[in-house]
């Protein structure tokens, strides 16, 4: 969506969610075993936190080579969803006492 919007941030942001879901996932798989494994694991870390980075850069030269607005009807549907799971996430944790929305 970020792509086809042309939206270097919005980008940014997915590709920094989709690495901090992979590292989650990759430390809870690494939990079980054997410390030589955690290290190499700790190497793929490295990694997986250095391909948004490139990827952000590759979306930002290409956008400073052609550039363009963000499409603003795509921008403000994605934008009002996102708002509207912040808010519904936020009032669901303030009525059962998390301190998720605090």
């Amino acid at each position: 969506m970020a792509v086809s919007i042309g939206s270097v941030s919005l980008f940014a942001d997915s590709v920094d969610f989709l690495e901090d879901t992979a590292i989650n996932l990759l430390i809870v798989a690494a939990l079980p075993w054997s410390a030589g494994r955690r290290r190499v694991v700790g190497s793929v870390l490295a990694f997986v936190i250095l391909v948004p980075a490139l990827a952000t850069v590759w979306a930002a030269v290409n956008k400073i080579l052609d550039p363009y607005p963000p499409s603003p009807v795509p921008l403000t549907v994605t934008a009002l969803g996102a708002l509207t799971v912040t808010s519904r996430v936020r009032f669901s944790s303030s009525d059962t006492g998390s301190t998720l929305g605090a």
